[in-house]
């Protein structure tokens, strides 16, 4: 019964060890499938290689920002071809054996955000590894890379290299219809490879990069964008833009410096290059006294220090001729007091004057606090009132209402006027037939009374 009990104790422990080594494996596989994410639309998806990244983001709504980031070293033998935008960030990782193109008009990113921009795009041998097609556009800016480029199948195909360093010695562009636009990068020999079709609309912009040797091949060069960069023939011959099918070489211009700029600092003055070289020689200020319109001033570099002396007289209020340089003022100043309307002396110049201002106020009739020297009144102004203006005409029944404006505040005073009173024609027509009926009335009764019966 013990030996059974054993028996299964190490059955037991066999299984858990077992299991153990099962969530190893498990978790080994599943750093490795995480070879690859895709951030789309606010979700992120992993996948073992590029090209399953690459599948998944061709079927999605071209509306959608996607982008690759690899997450370790990944070796594919083809990556196919990519028919959305798309950011491929090689995040310092390097990805192997590159077969990449663009099967329609989209943009392909290929960057690296490591700090130390230690991601590789390499190559697989005898394989050109990108090719912007079908009016693609490919941009490759800080990458370290040695495969080859290709530039087909529509006008507006397009590579261009904003910064890309030659892993190896050698590196080539192939250009059948479209641009190669290169404008930095570290190259070491570049080739590149024009269509042999003379109506293929190929052309090569060069607008920067360091090169140890640029062959163009079998073609034209379309435009030299920096004057840094030389183009010359095999005999050393300078040529801008070449239209003859021949082989040329770009190296890099002799550069002479020309000092024409100053820097400085409180000290010391030198002259720089455009190129940012200076002449390794530094001087002194010569400096030069203020004057009455500029501060103390270098007369080499231009440099100031504290503030001009500003023009001086005799009456500064008053004088028109500068004492020290002879300038003649058109405006002169105006006269300064501690209360601008009680005292008589001019703080700058001394001048007495006779008259004082009159103190001002928003409202001249109520307001106590003058404006200009803040004296506070204690006894406000009358009110200095216009005509009246009837602005309601009053009738027999209601009253009418007239105004006027005081002239120094602007008090609008309103006032009523009265009713006419009297009785209107209603009243006066009902008199005059009531008078009437009453004459009617005693004329009867004098001739029934009177007349009739003196007849009897």
């Amino acid at each position: 019964m013990t030996t059974i009990k054993k028996t299964k104790k190490y059955i037991l422990t066999a299984i858990a060890a077992l299991l153990f080594a099962i969530c190893l494996l498990i978790q080994a596989n599943a750093e490795e499938v995480n070879a690859v994410s895709v951030s789309a639309d606010g979700e992120v998806a992993y996948f073992i290689g590029i090209d399953e990244a690459i599948d998944y983001i061709n079927k999605l709504d071209e509306s959608v920002e996607c982008t690759i980031t690899m997450l370790a070293d990944n070796a594919q033998v083809s990556m196919g071809w990519i028919k959305k935008s798309v950011t491929i960030d090689l995040a310092g990782k390097t990805l192997s054996d590159v077969t990449i193109g663009t099967s329609s008009a989209v943009t392909v990113r290929i960057t690296d955000s490591s700090e130390g921009k230690t991601g590789k795009l390499l190559k697989k041998d005898g394989i050109v590894g990108i090719s912007a097609y079908d009016n693609g556009k490919f941009i490759i800016d800080g990458i370290a890379t040695n495969v080859s480029f290709a530039v087909n199948y529509g006008e507006e195909s397009m590579l261009e290299i904003i910064d890309m360093t030659v892993i190896d010695t050698y590196t080539s562009i192939f250009i059948y219809t479209g641009t190669a636009n290169i404008k930095g990068g570290d190259f070491a020999e570049l080739s590149v490879y024009f269509s042999d079709d003379e109506e293929s609309n190929a052309s090569l912009k060069v607008s920067g990069g360091s090169y140890t040797g640029f062959t163009v091949q079998n073609g034209t060069v379309a435009d030299i964008l920096d004057e840094s960069v030389l183009i010359t023939d095999e005999n050393g011959n300078f040529l801008n833009t070449s239209t003859d099918k021949i082989n040329v070489k770009i190296t890099a211009a002799v550069h002479t410096h020309d000092y024409n700029k100053y820097l400085s600092d409180e000290e010391y003055h030198w002259l720089v290059c455009a190129c940012g070289a200076d002449n390794g020689e530094k001087l002194a200020h010569s400096w030069q006294d203020a004057t009455c319109t500029e501060p103390i001033t270098c007369k080499d570099c231009a440099l100031t220090k504290g503030d001009a002396l500003g023009h001086t007289y005799d009456n500064e209020c008053a004088d028109t001729e500068c004492n020290v340089c002879g300038t003649v003022r058109t405006e002169l100043s105006a006269h300064t007091y501690d209360n601008e309307c009680a005292d008589t002396e001019c703080n700058v110049c001394g001048t007495v004057r006779t008259e004082l201002s009159a103190h001002t106020y928003d409202n001249e009739c109520a307001d106590t606090e003058c404006n200009v020297c803040g004296t506070v009144r204690t006894e406000l102004s009358a009110h200095t009132f216009g005509d009246w203006t009837e602005t309601k005409a009053p009738t027999r029944k209601e009253n009418g209402e007239k105004t006027r404006t005081c002239t120094s505040c602007g008090f609008l005073e309103t006032a009523c006027v009265d009713a006419l009173g009297g009785l209107g024609g209603g009243a006066i027509a009902a008199i005059i037939v009531a008078c009437i009926v009453a004459v009617g009335a005693i004329v009867f009764c004098v001739y029934f009374f009177v007349i009739k019966k003196r007849k009897k």
